[in-house]
């Protein structure tokens, strides 16, 4: 995923399953340095050691609002 900055803070879910657990973690870290939009959770265009802090915090704990419901 590389171009459009669209980090989510509130959701550290990666893989969209409802849960922010391993899977999620083993996917950040394979987007480690990379531009990758869905793992660039502060949206500052690189994926690296403050959006895996940031991973820390949310893990485990149920994943943020869609945004689509009102």
């Amino acid at each position: 995923m590389h171009g459009v900055l669209s980090g989510n803070i509130c959701d550290a879910d990666l893989n969209n399953d409802g849960f922010v657990n391993s899977v999620d973690s083993s996917l950040l870290k394979s987007t480690l340095f990379t531009d990758d939009v869905h793992a660039d959770l502060n949206a500052d265009g690189i994926v690296n050691s403050v959006d895996s802090g940031l991973f820390k915090i949310m893990l485990f704990k149920a994943p943020g609002p869609s945004g689509v419901a009102p």
